[in-house]
């Protein structure tokens, strides 16, 4: 189905946005590096010239993250999308923002699997007659959405107990790969995700998991193919 044209602006200034995040990154990381072994003047001449510069770029990108958040805010189907996503544990708004994007607000993709295997975290066989290999993620998967639901792992993993928990018990009880049990936690929050987008809720921590459980099963199985505080891009 044609994305809405307010989709498509978004898919527009996220990709803008993503651009200048790397641009800031590409010029700050190798100044922040370089204090560690070049001389203190050399240093400070490499933040005094390129001052300017980010200053420009951090401008932009609050004119950005300010236009983000008129948008969803106008957009009463968005809002709530971006309420309910963001009421998961661990997700933010920026990653909100990618996954209806790219899911054309629950509507091209709209189970967990598909969803899953898209963004590359529901690996499936590689089989040639009685050969089997090692699971692999597709190569067409979109590592942007990968690296973003990454990101989301590691903060529910530093904010939230029954994550953390989780992670010690498999990596240090059981013996599970750390890469392993991150993953299994990525597709959590996507199971969680579209639990409560399909029921159109808020997470709740205590809610029934019934729903959720019948999506564990499903996703089990390998697949081919904002007041202002609450709007916080990170």
């Amino acid at each position: 189905m044609a994305k809405r044209l307010v989709i498509q602006r978004l898919v527009n200034l996220t990709a803008l946005r993503s651009r200048l995040v790397d641009l800031q990154k590409a010029i700050k990381t190798p100044i922040k590096e370089s204090m560690s072994f070049m001389n203190k003047s050399l240093h400070l001449e490499s933040v005094k010239l390129s001052k300017n510069s980010m200053q420009a770029i951090d401008s932009d990108l609050k004119q950005i993250n300010l236009l983000l958040n008129s948008i969803v805010k106008d957009d009463k189907h968005l809002y709530r999308l971006t309420q309910i996503i963001t009421s998961v544990p661990g997700v933010g708004i920026v990653t909100a923002l990618h996954i209806i994007i790219t899911t054309n607000e629950f509507i091209d993709i709209h189970n967990p699997r598909q969803f899953a295997s898209y963004a590359g975290v529901a690996p499936f066989p590689q089989e040639s007659g009685t050969i089997q290999r090692r699971r692999k993620i597709s190569s067409l998967a979109n590592k942007k959405l990968k690296s973003l639901l990454h990101i989301c792992v590691l903060m529910s993993k530093k904010t939230i107990p029954e994550i953390t928990a989780y992670y010690i018990r498999k990596t240090q009880v059981e013996g599970k790969a750390k890469m392993s049990v991150i993953n299994a936690i990525r597709n959590k929050i996507i199971l969680r995700i579209f639990s409560c987008v399909k029921q159109d809720r808020l997470y709740q921590k205590d809610f029934s998991h019934e729903f959720e459980t019948q999506l564990v099963l499903k996703i089990s199985k390998p697949c081919m193919f904002f007041h202002v505080s609450y709007m916080c891009f990170n």
